[in-house]
């Protein structure tokens, strides 16, 4: 038997004319587990990277919603760094796990010397544009992240703020699964026992009268609900004691917050990271995608350095605000508004499989073109209709490949003729021949150790 429950954590539109927030600000004692930190490239634990970033907004209400993506590329990034060169750092080019990879952004490397996977600005340039309205979709980790996750809809085109649970899920998969790591992870939603299709979710639309003047993007209550199926095998008590002891054992959550007050209105739904728990004084510290309380800046791109963080702390009540929802935690004083709650209604968790997980071989892949994309003179212009990669004119094929040993060399393949050899990064032939027609292209990495690794893509390509 299955039970239709409607998840409203699909949302992030958080406004600055918030009242100030009052996060606990008591010290990390013997009594707290944090996420340990990686020299390499996680060296405050969990990242806190920021979302009010790169006109990041909803195109409809242009609230900033990209908390769910955020969320998920905190975890990931902490993931990769624990499977990377511990005397690694930023700029190194040495991309050794496939969690993250290099995107090869825009701008100059941040902080160098190399463009390389755990870079600040590999994270988000500032220019690589994402402009939602125009279907211009950026091409670091967090823009990867939310087009996976369909985040307000980037993806498919629906009509849908932020991002829901299930595309949370169905995009994770979806990136492991691409990075060839699905079968070493488990993915989990969570929720409490007492969720129906009648509870804790409202039904309707509220918009607080807090924002009724806000120039950033009006905080607005999820109504546009996905409904999800799932098994009632898998409800169970979605306490603060038993989340904390999955994260104690080596689980990583993103945590749905959603701010009602006594009716039910909806005040926030957000996505925020775990970054440390308390078990016994009942205490959370979230690497929150909007707030920082305990480590505040104004320049929102300085937490793209996984080196800034402010781990937020709350205390966390155990008895539910609503009598008819009794198995609810809740978050207090997260929000400095009388009479509203900001409680937990769904969880999705992301636990290694630690003993599973492989040596890494080499694995290559394509920078550009990007698939089913429209290139001319080696600009990328517009998604094409059909799904075929086409080119116009010359273009630079860009290409990396990863593996723990070292990569040697990428060579570059025309029809199966090989066409060019590079062994410095970035590798990448320019293709400036005059051809008509169809092409395979193909990409062959050969790491210190012999290793080969091989990706091939189809372009169709026409000389002006």
């Amino acid at each position: 038997m299955k039970k239709i429950i409607c998840i409203s954590i699909c949302i992030c539109m958080i406004t600055t004319v918030f009242p100030v927030i009052n996060a606990v600000n008591e010290s990390k004692n013997n009594e707290w587990f944090f996420y340990p930190s990686y020299e390499n490239y996680s060296p405050k634990g969990m990242p806190d990277f920021d979302q009010k970033q790169n006109n990041w907004k909803d195109p409809y209400n242009h609230g900033w919603t990209f908390c769910g993506a955020v969320s998920v590329a905190n975890i990931f990034w902490y993931i990769d760094s624990s499977y990377s060169n511990s005397y690694g750092c930023p700029g190194d080019n040495e991309d050794i796990f496939p969690l993250v990879l290099n995107y090869n952004a825009q701008g100059t490397p941040i902080p160098g010397l190399n463009k390389d996977d755990h870079n600040f600005n590999n994270v988000n340039d500032l220019t690589s544009v994402w402009d939602h309205e125009k279907g211009i979709f950026g091409n670091e980790l967090i823009e990867r992240v939310a087009w996976y996750v369909d985040t307000n809809g980037c993806r498919t085109g629906n009509n849908i703020w932020g991002t829901p649970i299930s595309s949370m899920h169905q995009g994770v998969s979806k990136w492991l699964d691409d990075a060839g790591l699905l079968d070493y992870f488990k993915l989990e939603i969570k929720y409490p026992k007492s969720i129906t299709s009648n509870s804790i979710m409202p039904s309707g639309n509220h918009i607080s009268s807090y924002f009724s003047n806000n120039t950033h993007g009006n905080l607005v209550g999820s109504y546009d609900f996905l409904e999800t199926e799932f098994p009632i095998s898998s409800t169970e008590d979605l306490t603060f004691q038993n989340l904390a002891n999955q994260i104690i054992n080596g689980s990583f959550v993103v945590l749905g917050l959603t701010g009602y007050d006594e009716d039910k209105n909806v005040y926030i739904s957000h996505w925020v990271s775990v970054a440390g728990v308390n078990i016994n004084d009942f205490q959370i510290a979230l690497s929150d995608p909007y707030f920082d309380n305990a480590n505040h800046t104004n320049d929102m791109t300085k937490h793209n350095d996984a080196s800034i963080v402010s781990h937020d702390i709350y205390r966390v009540n155990n008895t539910s605000p609503f009598p008819d929802e009794k198995d609810y935690f809740w978050l207090v004083d997260y929000l400095n508004i009388p009479n509203v709650y900001t409680i937990v209604p769904a969880v999705f968790i992301i636990t290694p499989l630690k003993d599973n997980i492989p040596e890494i071989t080499p694995r290559s892949y394509f920078i550009k073109p990007d698939t089913n994309y429209l290139f001319l003179n080696d600009k990328h212009i517009m998604k094409t209709l059909f799904g075929n990669t086409v080119v116009i004119g010359d273009l630079a094929i860009e290409a990396n490949a990863y593996s723990r040993e070292g990569i040697e060399k990428i060579e570059f393949y025309l029809n199966d003729e090989l066409m060019h050899i590079d062994d410095v990064f970035p590798y990448e032939w320019f293709w400036d021949d005059t051809s008509f027609g169809r092409f395979e292209v193909k990409i062959k990495a050969i790491d210190n150790t012999g290793i080969i690794s091989e990706n091939e893509m189809i372009i169709w390509k026409f000389d002006l």
